[in-house]
């Protein structure tokens, strides 16, 4: 993040700051450590500002200042890290995470091979058929709509 001051809160991405576990202000060294201490400051402010998350323990998430050159706060940002991947570990985050992913991962491979099959010529013909039959008034869309479902149940196209 820029150790610059921000005018105003808006000028912060929200959707950044709402996914954001730890925001570090490098630079808190020299002539720029006000402004990076200014800048953590309006950082943990806007941070306080959005709901808390159910994911998140006590004073996360949080903004510090760091100095890689001075090596100032880094080992201490590391510990918080990895207290709260323990921490969200324990709870059992991590693993409900995976459970969500695995589900919307079966979900978007089963559409996926649904839409594949529509990809193919025999469908489309299907289809191009089916709607000209619609147009003609010979079919109505929800007859045509549960015969071309029929044809992919039964694997007529390829």
């Amino acid at each position: 993040m820029p150790i610059f001051p921000l005018p105003e809160l808006q000028g912060v991405k929200r959707g950044i700051m709402e996914i954001a576990d730890m925001i570090l202000i490098n630079k808190a060294d020299g002539d720029l450590k006000a402004t990076a201490t200014r800048t953590c400051a309006d950082y943990a402010g806007a941070l306080r500002l959005l709901r808390s998350r159910p994911n998140d323990p006590e004073g996360f998430p949080m903004a510090m200042t760091v100095s890689a050159i001075e090596e100032i706060g880094l080992s201490d940002a590391w510990d918080k890290i990895n207290k709260l991947i323990s921490w969200r570990r324990a709870q059992g985050y991590f693993d409900q995470t995976r459970q969500r992913q695995v589900s919307f991962w079966f979900k978007e491979d089963i559409r996926q091979m649904l839409l594949s099959q529509l990809d193919g010529a025999e469908a489309r013909e299907r289809m191009d058929a089916l709607e000209r039959a619609i147009q003609a008034g010979e079919i109505s869309a929800s007859l045509a709509a549960d015969s071309f479902v029929n044809d992919l149940k039964l694997k007529r196209f390829d």
